[in-house]
């Protein structure tokens, strides 16, 4: 595992150690290596940089932005942490893993989306890591629901509860990203890893994107990094990119004398493959996951998925680049033994309260895997 004087950024900028907090939970730099069945089937050259390996306990990219966002906390000596996302977000149980073995209390506000298999393993997981969800239904109702809660939790804990915006993205947040831009550009300057030509992300919340083409522009590297867009155009657009870009530079400049400056073209956000909605897979997507199974290599619909259907359609046109496919998914969790004998209390409790607010939450878990989730509703209703 890395420790706080080593990770790139603070290679880079020296100052940055003393100002910016930064609390080590992930291990670098994560893998970057060929996909040889998915280069063979798309006559490409194809990468991956896998950020599911940025940690064995809950990886993907959250690790990265939550190293800076939870030391900030920590700083603060807050007891609580209120996050948001859509009900399956993997913001949320990250956040709330990691905040757990630092001894904060995660409480996760959520809206709706659709309840894949995805979802479902992700409501399974907050519950088995104590993260209490708040489901306000719409976006607008979860923003309402949170503004209620807030001032309650600060005067229970006579403390102000730390908020960490939907994905982790903001200019703290985005700084995991500047550094992850820095260990690739490490990792390919030696004769043993190819020339980076194009690099490929989803672009959800928007802060890992914004992180990686502020790195691009200070350091003035030659990669294109297209981002393909997975959330609604209100959340994923080209104003909330450079709003991010702005002021994760700003709070560099704070502590950065003589940094560069800041220059920004057209953004490379593209829409092809957002299908018809955020969290609904994409027709091909099961094609798309055994393809990526041959190197071992695992990929969820809402945003890798998603994501590597644009890497496809470009690949095929231009097989003479070198092409990296940002993974910032961790895979598979294993969540099917997770409730085979009892739910907690929590679980229990979430479901009978939104049952009348969103009834296929119920429907999501079945008897055979969740029997005293059941008994419990049933009783509850009587």
């Amino acid at each position: 595992m890395n420790h706080e004087n080593n990770i790139a950024l603070f290679q880079k900028f020296p100052s940055l150690k003393e100002n910016i907090p930064f609390h080590s939970i992930g291990n670098y730099p994560t893998p970057l290596k060929p996909l040889k069945h998915v280069s063979k089937s798309f006559q490409s050259n194809i990468w991956i940089k896998d950020d599911a390996k940025t940690s064995i306990r809950y990886g993907g990219n959250k690790v990265r932005k939550l190293e800076f966002l939870l030391a900030d906390a920590l700083k603060k000596k807050t007891k609580r942490i209120i996050t948001l996302g859509g009900i399956g977000s993997n913001h949320i149980v990250a956040t709330g893993i990691y905040a757990r073995e630092l001894g904060m209390q995660t409480e996760g506000f959520v809206y709706c989306q659709p309840l894949i298999e995805h979802v479902r393993e992700n409501i399974l997981l907050a519950t088995k890591y104590g993260i209490r969800l708040h489901l306000g239904g719409s976006y607008l109702g979860m923003i309402r629901k949170l503004a209620q809660s807030y001032g309650y939790y600060a005067i229970r804990d006579h403390h102000i509860p730390y908020i960490i915006t939907p994905g982790g993205s903001c200019a703290l947040g985005v700084l995991g990203y500047v550094n992850a831009a820095i260990e690739l550009y490490e990792q390919t300057n030696n004769n043993t890893k190819p020339k980076i030509d194009v690099i490929f992300v989803a672009v959800g919340t928007c802060g890992t994107f914004a992180g990686l083409l502020l790195a691009k522009w200070l350091f003035r590297h030659s990669w294109k990094i297209i981002g393909v867009r997975v959330t609604p155009k209100s959340v994923a657009n080209n104003r909330n990119i450079l709003r991010m870009i702005y002021n994760t530079y700003h709070l560099l400049q704070k502590h950065i004398h003589h940094l560069p400056k800041l220059s920004l073209p057209l953004i490379p956000l593209i829409d092809s493959s957002y299908g018809n909605g955020y969290g609904h897979p994409l027709d091909q997507h099961e094609f798309m996951r055994e393809l990526l199974a041959q190197d071992n290599i695992d990929v969820e619909p809402i945003y890798t998925g998603k994501m590597f259907d644009a890497l496809q359609k470009y690949a095929t046109q231009r097989n003479e680049e070198s092409i990296v496919f940002w993974n910032t998914y961790f895979g598979d969790v294993h969540t099917s033994n997770i409730f085979s004998e009892e739910v907690s209390s929590d679980m229990k409790q979430f479901v009978t309260d939104n049952t009348a607010r969103c009834f296929c939450i119920r429907k999501l878990f079945n008897r055979k895997e969740c029997p005293m989730l059941y008994n419990s509703s049933q009783t509850g209703r009587q």
